[in-house]
This record gives C-alpha cells, structure tokens and sequence, in this order.
C-alpha cells in the first residue's frame, strides 16, 4: 500500500495510449506508448499516476491519428464522446525509468516509435485502474501529490500491484 503518490495530468488521447489493455488494438502487433514527450527533462524515478485532463481537443486526437498513420501502428483511437469517461480521471500508474535527450540521438525511432518531443521521459509497468478516479489535475507541467482520497481509492483498485 502506498502512502504518497505524485501525478502527471497528460492530454487525451495520449494518456490513454499509455496502457495496453485500454488500447483498441487492430492487430497482434501492439506498440504501447512507452514515452511521454516533454519539453523538459526530469530526474524522478519511479511510479507515478497519470491523470487525463478534463479538457479534450480534437487536434490532439487528430495529431495522435496521424502519427499512428505514419508509425504504422495499429491502434483505433475512440471517438471525442467516447473519451469522456476518462476526462478529469487518474487512469492508471506507470514507472518513469529514464529520460532522455533528443538532443544527444542520431536516430529516434532506434528508441520507440512515440519519441517525437525533445525529451523522452522512458515510461514502464502501465497498470490501468478498473475504475478510473474523478480527481483534480493540475495544468502545471510538473509532477503534484495525489490527494488522500484519491490514494485511498488507488490503492483499493491495484495496491497488491504497486
């Protein structure tokens, strides 16, 4: 059981493409996002939530649908309504393992085909929540406390996994 948790509030759709068994695969060749494309680096290490943003804008799905297109990923993304039930939501954890600089590469698609920002921060172990969690996020791009509540109802769902 986990006693602090810090959170990232990540737009949708790229939050959801974290985890595996939310995905709509069209496929057995499955590519989860493993990278989470800042433009900064951090030196955290470990497990985080990721909390959706309540916000969802159609650009960022389309610009999710072209990279799928172009990565030749095969991946459905859901419709905007369809997104909803994620909004506002922590969906799930994973482990930040690493972060790399763009900067220092030859070739990014040598490190994931998600790697498109100028850091990658290297994500591991996504569990999604069964339930997701009504919680409040935070448009500050830096990692923040989950509340108690929030914790308490985390660690009822997949505290055995974390």
């Amino acid at each position: 059981m986990r006693r602090s948790l810090k959170a990232l509030s990540v737009k949708l759709p790229w939050a959801w493409l974290m985890f595996p068994d939310l995905v709509h695969w069209t496929s057995e060749n499955r590519t989860p996002k493993d990278i989470e494309n800042r433009d900064y680096a951090t030196t955290w290490r470990g497990t985080i939530g990721i909390h959706c943003s309540k916000r969802i804008e159609r650009e960022d799905i389309y610009q999710a649908e072209m990279l799928i297109k172009e990565r030749n990923l095969q991946i459905k993304i859901p419709t905007l309504a369809e997104f909803q039930k994620y909004a506002g939501k922590i969906i799930g954890t994973v482990d930040i393992v690493d972060c790399i600089d763009t900067a220092t590469l030859s070739k990014l698609s040598a490190v994931s085909v998600w790697l498109v920002g100028r850091y990658g921060w290297v994500l591991k172990a996504p569990i999604s929540l069964p339930e997701p969690i009504p919680h409040r996020g935070s448009i500050s791009p830096i990692l923040w406390d989950v509340q108690p509540e929030g914790l308490l109802q985390i660690n009822k769902q997949i505290g055995d996994k974390l």
